[in-house]
Order: structure tokens, then C-alpha cells, then sequence
């Protein structure tokens, strides 16, 4: 009797350690672009940005700070402006700023390398 109570206590005390340990899932959002079409993205519970940008295969990652500001970097296979090292095995990069992100409120500027950002998404 003494194993069966010991083994369920086990079972439970690693069940609740499972719980503890598994992510919240991200909220996910899309919006419309001028520049670069649909963008679609996630924001995880610790603040870290990811998506992509199927019209030109492009990807983007950074982080949120409180006042709903991303920034950070994007990264597609082709550019008109290719840089003169490569970030994420790719010429074709650059720095994004976007505000209000996760409302439709959302705007923003991207920049080529590591120009600051000065182009307008466009979002609509």
C-alpha cells in the first residue's frame, strides 16, 4: 500500500512539474502591407517577436518592450540592396521598428543593413 500511494504521489507531483514547465502559447496576428503584403506574426508571453512575410519569403524576429515597440532585424533571400556582411546566412537583411503591435493600430519603418529604419511598411 505504502509503493501505491508513493508512486501516485510521484505521478502527481510530476505531473504538476510538467504544468509548471510548459510554455504559454503566443498570440498570433496578421496585417496587410504595401511594401511587402501580408505579414503574419506571433508575440510569445516573454515578449519575443517572430514572423514572416510570404511575398518575399521574408522573416522577422525582436523583441517588445512594454510601451508595444518591436525592433529588431529582418531577413529574406533576395534584395535590391544587398548588405556587405550577411545576418542569418543572408545578404538580404535589415532593421524593422514597428509600434502598437498587436492592434490594428500597427505601423512601422524598416531600414536596409543597418541603416535606421526609414521605409514605411504601409500597413493597412
Amino acid at each position: 500500500m505504502r509503493i501505491a500511494h508513493a508512486t501516485l504521489a510521484t505521478v502527481m507531483f510530476s505531473a504538476v512539474l510538467l504544468l509548471m514547465t510548459v510554455p504559454a502559447f503566443a498570440e498570433r496576428f496578421s496585417v496587410d502591407s504595401k511594401c511587402c503584403g501580408r505579414l503574419f506574426y506571433s508575440i510569445d508571453p516573454d515578449g519575443d517577436l517572430r514572423g514572416y512575410y510570404p511575398k518575399q519569403e521574408g522573416r522577422i524576429s525582436g523583441t517588445v518592450d512594454r510601451n508595444g515597440t518591436a525592433r529588431g532585424i529582418w531577413v529574406q533571400p533576395r534584395s535590391d540592396h544587398p548588405c556587405v556582411h550577411e545576418r542569418r546566412g543572408s545578404l538580404a537583411w535589415g532593421r524593422f521598428v514597428l509600434r502598437n503591435v498587436g492592434t490594428p493600430d500597427i505601423e512601422g519603418e524598416w531600414g536596409y543593413c543597418d541603416e535606421m529604419p526609414d521605409h514605411d511598411w504601409g500597413f493597412r
